[in-house]
């Protein structure tokens, strides 16, 4: 890896449709969260109806779940809970100062199709609000902060927000990835927008005070409004070239400014690039996330021990993720083909980097995406025919395998071996653990034939063990596989 990492170089050379969960120590116990502060705010995650909680979701492409069949049927049949959608531009329904609020704007109105769509199949939704007007902004582009003089229209355009959409949206997300600097970033970028590299805090303490402007408002227009910090890129946990600022202190500088009180839930983004069949890229970062335990552990560790530090407590989010291919011609592998072994190590990377999330304590995972091609080739549906890829059915038996859990914990070595990684899932009639032997081969592992129910591989197929003195015995690889067991 070069200094600059691949990643962010290609986000800000491709422009891609890139839009990409109280935490828990130790093993989590799942249900309501109840963030602080402000006390009057009780976060509900969806509850399945046998009890338990889920925290899978997806992105969709604005407007494709509200006018696609084949999206919407996909959608039905995964059985997620979350959705997430960007969303809604101020820029778009206010372009003057004086301009009423456009509720009939073309974006609006493919969102209110997408809500009706999630209503449907029982989704819960959380929506981005980006897009700052010229007028608003001292950056001459839609991809900047609010300025200080603009934000009691912010305020006012919050509330009217809120208030319009009622009880269709309770989660808004302000901004995506704000800790990238506009100048980095097309204008009308979906991503980024509020960073500063010339900023000690790289511009979190004046997306700090926009923060406090946006919950102000949103919670005038509805009380209910629960508001998420806009995900982060959180590229890497120290920068070392002076030239690119510290974005990784960006959220230290908004809880400098006094804005926990101001958002109700932290989330976080995380992409591994793909290396090479059976490579876990998820926990090999090239030395930026390895000290902490790799992009998804990694990143929610960061932002705890930013937490601790100012005495804040939040739930935590990992509303956008996924593997995504690494493409020589075109940096957005719009047109470039992935690259052999890359969708079998999607699927399994969906099972590695879930369990990892929900056993420390994420409260919600979002695929990105379900549709179109995602960014990178890292969407559930191939990009045009929209087919159901490898990743697709992992997740389909993911959701019906280990949902609803009522708590999930990683298992020590002495019960699969110390070349397995195990994550034991507690569901409402039995013990599902999904396991996976890091690097390459494969391990034997064995359990008391008595306490085996059944087992299934990444994709559902069912697994037959071999049974020796009272044993079942299977033999594990990178794959990951889920067995069903009475304790």
């Amino acid at each position: 890896m070069t200094e600059q990492p691949e990643v962010f170089i290609t986000r800000v050379q491709a422009m891609p449709l890139l839009v990409l969960a109280l935490t828990l120590l130790g093993g989590v116990t799942v249900g309501i969260a109840m963030p602080q502060p402000p006390a009057s705010h009780t976060i509900y995650l969806p509850l399945v109806q046998n009890g338990g909680q889920s925290i899978l979701g997806y992105e969709t492409i604005l407007g494709n779940l509200g006018s696609s069949q084949v999206v919407r049927s996909a959608a039905r049949d995964l059985g997620a809970t979350w959705l997430r959608l960007n969303g809604v531009r101020w820029s778009a329904l206010q372009p003057t100062p004086d301009a009423t609020y456009n509720w009939n704007h073309p974006h609006i109105i493919r969102l209110k199709s997408d809500l009706a769509a999630a209503r449907d199949l029982g989704l819960t939704p959380t929506v981005i609000v980006r897009g700052t007007p010229l007028w608003a902004t001292d950056t001459g582009k839609e991809c900047g902060v609010v300025n200080e003089a603009s934000l009691p229209a912010y305020t006012a355009f919050m509330e009217a927000l809120a208030a319009h959409f009622g009880d269709q949206v309770t989660y808004w997300e302000i901004g995506n990835e704000p800790d990238v600097d506009p100048s980095l970033v097309p204008g009308d970028s979906m991503y980024g927008c509020y960073g500063n590299i010339g900023d000690p805090y790289y511009g979190g303490e004046q997306y700090g005070r926009m923060l406090q402007a946006a919950a102000t408002g949103l919670r005038r227009g509805n009380a209910m409004a629960l508001i998420v910090m806009g995900g982060l890129l959180l590229d890497r946990p120290e920068t070392t070239n002076p030239a690119q600022g510290k974005p990784e202190r960006f959220f230290e500088g908004v809880l400098r400014t006094g804005a926990a009180s101001s958002f109700d839930i932290l989330a976080y983004h995380a992409y591994p690039i793909f290396i090479a069949p059976s490579f876990d890229t998820d926990i090999n970062t090239a030395g930026r996330w390895d000290a902490l335990g790799g992009h998804t552990i990694g990143k929610l560790k960061f932002l705890r021990e930013v937490m601790e530090r100012y005495g804040v407590q939040k739930p935590i989010w990992l509303n956008e993720t996924g593997l995504i291919a690494s493409c020589v011609s075109d940096s957005s592998c719009g047109s470039e083909p992935a690259p052999e072994g890359f969708e079998q190590a999607q699927a399994e990377h969906l099972v590695r980097s879930f369990s990892r999330a929900a056993a420390n304590g994420a409260q919600q995972y979002i695929w990105y995406t379900l549709d179109s091609n995602g960014w990178r080739h890292s969407s559930m549906l191939r990009g045009g025919t929209q087919e159901r890829k490898p990743v697709y059915y992992a997740y389909d038996h993911l959701v019906s395998t280990v949902e609803p859990y009522y708590r999930v914990e990683q298992l020590p070595a002495s019960v699969y071996g110390s070349e397995v990684e195990a994550y034991r899932f507690f569901t409402r009639d039995a013990y599902v653990d999904a396991l996976w032997r890091n690097g390459s081969g494969s391990s034997l592992i064995s359990m008391p034939g008595v306490q085996f129910v059944s087992a299934s591989d990444l994709f559902g197929a069912s697994l037959t063990p071999s049974m020796i003195n009272g044993q079942a015995q299977f033999r594990v690889g990178s794959a990951p596989i889920y067995i069903r067991r009475t304790s």
